[in-house]
């Protein structure tokens, strides 16, 4: 009993490459860059395929880049800005400029808790105007 190898791996070959073709037909890659209204890259923007668990971070240049089906929408959040959508269709790139939330945080609490082992005893320092300190 002979066993081609070549041919099976032959085969495989061409299997994998059709699944690569059919992979690549169905999204596109779509580029862009967050900025903030000044034209300040936004470092750290989260840009996710609308309905899906894809998410990329932009990076220092405020770039990102990911695949994306023309029927899907990207949508893009930043700390204290206002999120967009936008729908991808034929674009492939993308120049998105995040607007200032108009909701403002009253208050921001930071919760830590320090000690120090060698005595046992409670650190409370913090550059805060206003801290809670929970023991």
């Amino acid at each position: 009993m002979s066993v081609n190898y070549f041919s099976k791996f032959r085969r495989g070959m061409a299997m994998s490459a059709m699944v690569c073709a059919v992979t690549v037909a169905q999204g596109a890659v779509v580029k862009g860059t967050v900025t903030d209204p000044d034209g300040e890259p936004l470092i750290g923007a989260r840009v996710e395929i609308k309905g899906t668990k894809v998410t990329v971070i932009t990076d220092v240049n405020g770039d990102f880049r990911l695949d994306a089906d023309p029927k899907q929408s990207i949508t893009v959040s930043y700390i204290g800005y206002s999120p967009a959508t936008y729908p991808v269709g034929d674009r492939t790139s993308f120049d998105v400029v995040l607007q200032p939330s108009s909701t403002m945080l009253d208050e921001t609490v930071v919760v830590t808790r320090v000690r120090d082992k060698e005595h046992h005893k409670k650190v409370e320092s913090a550059a805060f105007s206003s801290c809670r300190f929970f023991w």
